[in-house]
């Protein structure tokens, strides 16, 4: 068995470097908490050596990370989202998403008539779907136009890296039990995204 931790314990002191849980959670192997399973189950191994100690910080630009023997490549497309999580919107189950903005600017780069609709719109995640706040004549309009419907899909993955469906935003939607807003975060979570969550009466875990 390699020695394990000894060359891995070299990025400590590195600027660049980050925990190696955090690491391999970007890079899609689950959350954080499945990440740390992995390394103390001694499945994960930097520059050849076993790492089976949470805690570990290592550089991705400088060192080979493997899992089960296979290298770990990050996913450029990572994003990191955090929810300072107020009782009210816990209450009614669904999140901001927090790169709306970022999808409304390249709407009005590629299609201006789209953007007329949604320029003044809020985008919200209910934990499966991206729930569109537009107005009663933008869900009539994009029920109708498929093409629109793609292209807001495909914008929504070129600025979170996840595909995600889209849906309006109703009134009703918000008052289902099957989300709250903990939990929606928990299911980006198990896609390989990294929460923080955070209650105003609670600490930040």
């Amino acid at each position: 068995m390699p020695n394990a931790y000894s060359r891995a314990a070299k990025a400590q002191d590195d600027s660049n470097s980050i925990r190696l849980q955090k690491l391999l959670a970007q890079a899609g192997f689950g959350s954080r908490r499945k990440c740390e399973d992995m390394i103390t189950e001694g499945r994960v191994e930097v520059d050849g050596e076993l790492v089976t100690e949470l805690g570990t910080r290592v550089d991705p630009h400088k060192q080979q990370v493997r899992v089960d023997g296979s290298r770990v490549r990050v996913n450029p497309n990572h994003v990191t989202l955090a929810l300072n999580k107020p009782r009210k919107v816990a209450a009614e189950g669904i999140n901001p998403f927090p790169q709306w903005a970022e999808v409304i600017k390249l709407l009005q780069e590629q299609d201006p008539m789209l953007y007329t609709y949604l320029k003044k719109s809020k985008g919200y995640f209910d934990g499966t779907r991206v729930l569109i706040d537009g107005g009663k004549t933008f869900r009539d309009f994009i029920r109708a136009n498929k093409e629109s419907q793609k292209l807001i899909k495909k914008l929504i993955a070129q600025v979170s890296g996840v595909a995600v469906p889209i849906g309006p935003y109703e009134s009703k939607t918000v008052n289902r039990a099957s989300a709250n807003a903990e939990e929606s975060l928990r299911k980006l979570e198990q896609l390989g995204l990294e929460v923080s969550i955070e209650d105003s009466e609670h600490k930040k875990r």
